[in-house]
Formats: structure tokens, sequence, C-alpha cells
């Protein structure tokens, strides 16, 4: 399916002063992979050798948790049940019901490299592996099934709904597409083909289907992927995450050790940059919550925040 483009105005990139940032958490020569933080101030963040850190006071303070595991943890989020959930390399599933807790192994078959699950009620979820594998629970989270391989674009980068509807970003390597189920994650429909595009984040915003990805690329759909609107960044970079806030647009790219935090005000008109640097050495994952702006990044897993205005 041919997608119709819509360029934005070029852009007026303006510069702020860097950001001033408080560390919450630091650790030698760990990379974190995942961070999530909800509105109640209860964050998790994940890594590599199976470091996994909670806090339930927006990472004033952090309790190192013990997942049953030294492998890469992929992502982590949250449960129905107000639990935390979080993935990883061999089929990794693990939950904390409250901070301090010990672990609940809920893993699936060794065979999967988990990575993001999203809940579309309070019984039934999704979660995709790196490599086809789409698993599903009946039961808030519980137990976790293979319900659907797929073949064709088999490397799974994200999963989304709006409505009734599930969407997933894949590829091939050489193209990206957009799947689209209507019945629950049984049949899936290719709804747009990105020829020589690499997407890997694709988002939700207030029924807005959003997708990001390398050279800048930054686009939405607000009709289910038929129809996209790219907005010009002028990046070269991967954006590897971003945030809507109202009218405002929040960007991350990252490219070798470059990583670059742009806001739009005026929802892709025009950019300034919040935050830059020349010596990121491992990319990093974006939260913004109120009026705070969360970040992990660094080979010595830095979680940190700073105020927006």
């Amino acid at each position: 399916m041919y997608k119709t483009i819509i360029i934005f105005f070029m852009l007026n990139l303006s510069y702020a002063q860097t950001a001033d940032w408080e560390n919450l958490l630091e650790l030698k020569g760990v990379p974190l992979w995942s961070f999530s933080m909800n509105s109640n101030g209860l964050g998790v963040a994940v890594g590599m050798r199976g470091n996994c850190f909670l806090t339930d006071n927006f990472g004033k303070s952090w309790t190192k948790h013990y997942p049953g595991t030294d492998k890469m943890l992929n992502f982590a989020g949250f449960t129905p049940d107000g639990g935390i959930l979080v993935t990883g390399y061999e089929g990794t599933i693990v939950y904390f019901d409250k901070i301090g807790a010990k672990f609940e192994d809920r893993s699936a078959e060794p065979v999967y490299n988990l990575k993001d699950f999203i809940f579309t009620d309070e019984k039934n979820g999704f979660m995709i592996s790196e490599k086809g594998y789409m698993l599903r629970t009946f039961d808030g989270g519980k137990v976790w099934q293979v319900e659907k391989v797929i073949t064709e674009y088999p490397f799974l980068r994200g999963i989304i709904n709006i409505g009734d509807a599930l969407y997933i970003a894949a590829d091939n390597r050489d193209t990206s597409v957009i799947y689209k189920s209507v019945d629950n994650g049984k049949n899936w429909e290719v709804m747009s083909i990105f020829p020589g595009e690499s997407i890997r984040r694709i988002k939700n915003f207030d029924g807005v289907l959003w997708i990001s990805g390398a050279g800048g690329l930054l686009s939405n759909s607000k009709d289910g992927g038929k129809n996209w609107r790219w907005i010009e960044t002028k990046l070269k970079e991967y954006i590897i995450d971003f945030h809507i806030k109202g009218s405002e647009v929040w960007i991350l790219a990252t490219w070798d050790k470059n990583r670059e935090i742009l806001r739009s005000k005026n929802f892709g008109v025009s950019w300034e940059v919040f935050d830059s640097t020349r010596n990121c050495d491992w990319p990093g994952k974006m939260e913004i919550l109120g009026n705070y702006i969360f970040l992990i990044e660094d080979y010595n897993g830095k979680v940190k925040k700073s105020i927006i205005n």
C-alpha cells in the first residue's frame, strides 16, 4: 500500500542551554537498556547481566532486585494490577508485585528473546520477541503463550494498540512495515511499507499512530497507517525515542557517541536543542512526566532527570 507524504515546513533549529541534570542512579560498567516510570513514582530500570533496579519515589532512591537470571533484560513496564513486569533473553519474564518483593518467574520457553509488551485490558496482553514470535496472555500476565509467528518481516521492533486494533513495527532489514490486526492478533495485514527505511519505535499518542527511526525519521498517521505525515527533523541520527506532550514534540536521537534531545513547541515547525552531548557511549530511553524529563544512557548505567519549562 502506497503512503501519502505530507512534508512539514523546513525547520528553524535554535539552541538552548545545556540541561541541568540530576543523577538518580549510576552503575559502573553496567549499561541499562530499558526504563519506565508511572505517574505514581513507581519506576524500573533494567539492563545487562540481569541488573534490575526499582524505585517508588520518582528515582530519589533505588533498590536492586534479583530477577533470577544474569541474562540481558530488554524491557520493563507495568501490569494491570499495578505490578512490574520485566522481559529479556531466553524467554525471561519476571514479575514483582511491589518494591522489596521477591521475583515471580513467569518465563516462556527459552527460545525467545522477549521485548515489548502491552495490555489492552485487565486480562489481555501481547508481547513480541526479536524474531517473529508474538505471545499472548489471557490472565493479566501470569501465563504467556505463542499466538502468532511472523515470518515475512520477522524483526519485531514494537507493539501498540489503538482501540481494538493492534499495530506492530517490523522489518526484514531492507524494508520496514507496519502490521495491523483487528482480531486480537490472530491475523495480521501489512498496512504500510517503507522500502529502505529502518523503523525502531512505534507509539500511540491520543489515538494517533507515531513511528521513528534512522536518518531522523519521524512520522504519524491518523487513519491507522494508510497515510503518513512526515515531520522534517534535519537529523541524520537514529531517533530512538520520542514523546508528545500537547503541542510539544520531544525527540531523543543518537549516532556513534553523539546524542541530541530536541523539543518543538509548535508540533514540528521549528525546533530547539534541549540538551546535546558528544560523549554518549550507550543509547538511552526517555520518559516525560509532568515538568520532568527522565533519561537513561551511558555505559555506566545512568538514570537522570531534568526540569522542563
